[in-house]
């Protein structure tokens, strides 16, 4: 869907997905070089899952459970 129009601007993902996970999806966003900004969705204690994501390209990130004032700013 990502690289089928330049319509998506922004990109919430969580890290523990079913089907692939959120840093792999960052991986992959950043090898299409696809211009979205990504925000990953983590539990407070995953900070080496969170470190992973922003080394990897995330935007920022929120933790779960999201605080959607937070989200918004």
């Amino acid at each position: 869907k990502l690289t089928d129009s330049n319509a998506v601007d922004i990109v919430l993902t969580d890290i523990n997905m079913p089907v692939m996970d959120g840093l792999t999806l960052l991986r992959k966003i950043g090898e299409r070089e696809i211009s979205c900004k990504c925000v990953v969705v983590s539990a407070y204690g995953d900070l080496h899952n969170i470190r992973i994501a922003m080394n990897s390209g995330a935007f920022d990130f929120i933790t779960k459970p999201i605080d959607f004032k937070d989200l918004e700013k």
